[in-house]
């Protein structure tokens, strides 16, 4: 799900607008839940930097894809991308000071791009919240609060509610303030 929201203090939530969302199966199969929550994860920020790219498009008037593909994957585009999930394991390892190699070694390469993403400023910042605070897992499992999701949708309006649980990487509001995009992994 992608979302373009409102951050105060480094945390995104608030008013919002629901940009993209897609349900569907994996592309790919892994072999753990930290598999799976790594690759929606990898995907999701894709599709952010998709969508950054397009409204500093929509907002300048940048015309070069050569020069955009630049601006998106340094990070020099003014709108900030943050991802948002519930998977503190994923969180643990992309973050860690030194990256080890995870039990499934092929996703080795997986938590090194989103790291990589992470460093270069394509992707602004990751955040870890509670499952309660995920508006996509209140469409698949049953003990999530609809409400949440019913408020987003109807109302144009979300924000983590559980914040003793969550955490963000990098450290510090790195002075966000206004609207930004914000891909939630689905």
């Amino acid at each position: 799900m992608l979302l373009m929201t409102e951050v105060r203090d480094g945390i995104p939530g608030g008013d919002m607008l629901v940009l993209d969302f897609y349900s569907r199966k994996q592309p790919r199969v892994t072999r753990s839940t930290f598999g799976a929550e790594l690759t929606n994860q990898l995907e999701a920020s894709e599709l952010g930097m998709l969508h950054r790219g397009f409204w500093h498009q929509v907002c300048t008037g940048e015309r070069g894809a050569k020069r955009l593909h630049e601006l998106v994957n340094g990070g020099d585009i003014k709108t900030q991308l943050y991802m948002v999930g519930d998977a503190h394991a994923v969180f643990t390892a992309v973050t860690a000071e030194e990256i080890s190699v995870p039990n499934d070694r092929s996703q080795l390469y997986a938590v090194r791009a989103l790291r990589d993403r992470l460093e270069c400023g394509s992707l602004s910042r990751l955040l870890r919240c509670d499952t309660r605070d995920m508006l996509c897992d209140a469409l698949t499992k049953g003990s999530i609060a609809r409400q949440a999701i019913v408020d987003a949708f109807a109302k144009g309006y979300w924000r983590m509610e559980v914040r003793d649980q969550s955490h963000a990487w990098p450290e510090g509001d790195r002075g966000a303030r206004g609207v930004q995009t914000v891909a939630l992994r689905s």
